[in-house]
């Protein structure tokens, strides 16, 4: 089941992603559990459906389609004992990990933005999983890297080692979990509140499955556009483009209307940590290539969004409070 390395044989970048995921992980799990108990359930649900929803992809992805081969860290995780999946590749402990960590910081940010607009938080939450997603994907198909290898597939347009079609994947595809999840957070939160072991089982087991397998369902239909493009007219960049216009343009007409939450504490430390390591790897990147090359530059633009996103409530408030306190200037005066 578990196939271990000696981590000192193994890249830092690998040791460093595995402590930065694993860390986060268990951070996320603590506050989604006390969230849970304080009547909140939409953390542990999006927790549970994200690690299952990833668990099926990942498996999907290694033994069904063969697109990817994951490289080596510290502990692996063998599947080869499991009927059907003696063709499967090992697989990093922190895969299962890394959707409920990404999915975590993707709501936890797009939370304190304080979108009311269901759909349009869902998008807003889709452009920032790509700012999540650039550090990370660009970084892994290094060839100093290597925390994964690409395969010949005809879908694998890549932009700086980055698969379009991942591009679309993650800001449609999670833009999906964060609607579905939103649309059914009053009737989940009531079902929570009423207690006993079946309404529980019901929020934190049937309700995350549930999200998990529509979307592994209704997702290839999202892919529709990327796909036609591919085998249409051959360069998927058009449609990719098209999309993130078309999110930027939801984006600013949401913020417009925002009313920006206070970022909490968990959010503030959880990305923190996802930055300054990735931001550790960019300086290891560039050390190594002995120049700043283009892709590190577009991973600092990814980890300089998510710095905006989350100050980005603050800065609101604060010009808020400096007009409210202008008014009462010209009132008193």
């Amino acid at each position: 089941m578990f196939v271990i390395h000696n981590p000192s044989d193994i890249l830092w970048y690998q040791n460093l992603l595995d402590v930065v995921y694993l860390t986060i992980a268990v951070i996320a799990a603590v506050y989604s559990r006390r969230r849970y108990r304080d009547g909140r359930p939409e953390y542990a649900v999006l927790m549970v459906a994200a690690f299952v929803y990833g668990l099926l992809l990942e498996l999907w992805g290694m033994v069904v389609h063969h697109s990817y081969t994951q490289g080596t860290f510290a502990v692996m995780l063998d599947w080869r004992w499991v009927p059907g999946f003696s063709d499967a590749t090992l697989m990093p402990l922190y895969v299962p990990f890394f959707y409920p960590v990404m999915l975590f910081l993707g709501y936890k940010l797009v939370e304190a933005l304080g979108i009311e607009s269901l759909w349009q938080r869902a998008i807003v939450g889709g452009l920032i999983m790509s700012f999540l997603d650039a550090p990370y994907i660009i970084e892994g198909n290094l060839r100093h890297v290597v925390w994964w290898t690409w395969h010949q597939w005809d879908l694998y347009q890549l932009w700086l080692g980055w698969p379009l079609v991942d591009m679309w994947w993650q800001m449609t595809w999670d833009a999906l979990i964060f609607y579905l999840l939103l649309r059914l957070l009053p009737r989940l939160t009531r079902r929570a509140s009423v207690g006993g072991a079946q309404a529980h089982a019901s929020v934190l087991i049937v309700a995350p499955v549930g999200i998990a397998v529509v979307v592994n369902l209704i997702g290839p239909f999202l892919h529709l556009p990327i796909v036609i493009a591919t085998y249409v007219g051959g360069r998927q960049w058009p449609v990719v483009v098209v999309l993130y216009v078309v999110y930027l343009a939801v984006a600013v007409r949401a913020l417009r209307s925002a009313r920006p939450l206070r970022v909490e504490t968990v959010t503030a430390v959880c990305a923190g940590i996802y930055v300054v390591a990735f931001v550790a790897m960019v300086i290891g990147n560039v050390v190594h290539e002995g120049r700043v090359p283009f892709y590190a530059v577009v991973q600092v633009i990814g980890l300089v969004m998510i710095g905006v996103t989350l100050v980005f409530p603050a800065v609101v408030a604060s010009r808020r409070t400096d007009a409210a306190a202008s008014q009462r200037g010209l009132l008193t005066g």
